[in-house]
């Protein structure tokens, strides 16, 4: 469904249908994607500080037994990771517009 241009000198731009359609939906959609991200990477930061904290309680109690190499590969991963996530995430939003 392609849309035709918007004519600016026969269009009313202080009209509340131009604004609601080209204005207030853009601004809402951005500002509900950023408190939603802000909350998420919240969320993964606290459990992700909360499991080395445990890691390091464990071994220190003697419970695990925790490698270097091992951790570091496993930090290498969990980045690469998180790099493809974003990259998802990122090309999902840019195919969303203020028509929907």
């Amino acid at each position: 469904m392609s849309n035709p241009p918007v004519d600016l000198t026969t269009t009313d731009i202080q009209s509340a249908s131009f604004l609601l359609s080209n204005v207030e939906a853009p601004f809402l959609i951005g500002l509900a994607v950023r408190c939603v991200g802000k909350k998420v990477l919240r969320l993964a930061l606290l459990l992700a500080g909360s499991m080395v904290i445990f890691f390091f309680v464990s071994e220190y109690l003697g419970v695990i037994r925790v490698n270097g190499q091992g951790l570091q590969q496993s930090a290498l991963n969990a980045s690469e990771l998180a790099n493809q996530g974003g990259g998802f995430l990122l090309d999902l939003l840019s195919r969303i517009t203020c028509k929907g």
